[in-house]
């Protein structure tokens, strides 16, 4: 620990950003848009899907996915229908619309109309997705 002694303020107690820069003050933003490649690498939390925007070839991209807790009431429109949601990376499906699928875990799911995008950002885009039983 560095100590304020006569007045002087030791140059390696200043805040030091991941960079070493001294002068550019890491913001949260900042923080969080460099974590993405963390939080959307397949070693941690994300999955390889493949995503078909309506009426294109099929890509594939990472996602994190999260289905119901089959313990859990989930969202429910009838008996047939299964929802989860799916985090995906602004940058790799921008505009994400009815007709849209994506595909893991060997099934595919459909773009959820009534729920859509439930959360964006400039970064993220949170969807609800649904596939009949």
């Amino acid at each position: 620990m560095a100590l304020l002694i006569a007045g002087y303020w030791p140059v390696n107690y200043w805040p030091v950003n991941y960079w070493g820069d001294h002068e550019t003050p890491v913001t949260l933003k900042t923080q969080i848009v460099s974590d993405l490649s963390i939080f959307f690498n397949t070693d941690e939390f994300a999955e390889t899907v493949s995503y078909t925007p309506k009426g294109e070839a099929a890509v594939d991209i990472t996602a994190i996915v999260s289905q119901d807790d089959p313990l859990q009431e989930p969202y429910v429109r009838g008996e047939d229908t299964a929802t989860c949601e799916i985090e995906v990376q602004a940058s790799e499906v921008p505009t994400p619309q009815y007709g849209d699928t994506f595909t893991f875990g060997g099934e595919t799911w459909e773009f959820d109309p009534v729920r859509g995008i439930i959360h964006k950002d400039d970064y993220t885009r949170l969807i609800g997705l649904e596939r009949e039983l």
